[in-house]
């Protein structure tokens, strides 16, 4: 499990689903700003349990980066994505 971003070095590396303390070294804000972010909807996110976690195309719409997901990715029955 990655558990900070630092060691990615292309977006496209990082994972699926972040969680705000990878989107505040992401975006090398404090923690308040990536909360704040969140919170207010600016960057999209989903709340599970008492986390909040944003997808990589979340990030990426916030950040104006066009679309990354490739076209050819379909679900499979057992819910993983396959190219």
């Amino acid at each position: 499990m990655i558990t900070t971003t630092k060691q990615c070095l292309r977006f496209d590396e990082l994972p699926f689903v972040l969680n705000v303390q990878q989107v505040q070294d992401i975006l090398d804000v404090s923690k308040t700003t990536a909360y704040e972010l969140v919170h207010t909807g600016a960057i999209a996110s989903v709340k599970i349990g008492r986390t909040f976690r944003v997808t990589r195309a979340a990030l990426a719409k916030f950040l104006g980066l066009p679309d990354e997901a490739p076209a050819t990715l379909k679900p499979t029955k057992g819910g993983t994505l396959e190219g």
